[in-house]
């Protein structure tokens, strides 16, 4: 649990884009064990509902389901939320879309609610 703070320290911290978003993706990584789902879900969400980087932290959540699958249903609700706003962001209809995609590739019976 260390190093999440650490990390979310450092990325708010650093000023070069592309090494803050190298920082952001280790993040998911961290939820290798049960224990951190919680502190690393809690530490992605909120960027969810900033726009500029809410396509990432999509993405970014995406990483983490990948990594736990116990994340789906959070992951499930913030994609549903998303998907069903009218958003003139053409990155956060990208990012829902790629999404999806990814959840019908990894696993077609959950990605039959989102086409639907």
């Amino acid at each position: 649990i260390g190093l999440l703070p650490l990390l979310m320290y450092q990325s708010e911290r650093e000023r070069n884009n592309h090494v803050q978003s190298k920082i952001l993706q280790t993040i998911p990584e961290l939820a290798s064990h049960p224990q951190m789902l919680v502190p690393v879900y809690k530490s992605i969400a909120p960027l969810v509902n900033n726009s500029a980087v809410a396509p990432f932290a999509l993405r970014l959540l995406c990483r983490l389901w990948k990594k736990q699958d116990r994340s789906f249903r959070k992951f499930r609700d913030v994609l549903l939320s998303l998907a069903s706003k009218k958003h003139s962001n053409e990155e956060i209809k990208l990012s829902v879309a790629v999404c999806i995609r990814d959840i019908c590739m990894e696993g077609p019976s959950r990605g039959s609610e989102f086409i639907s």
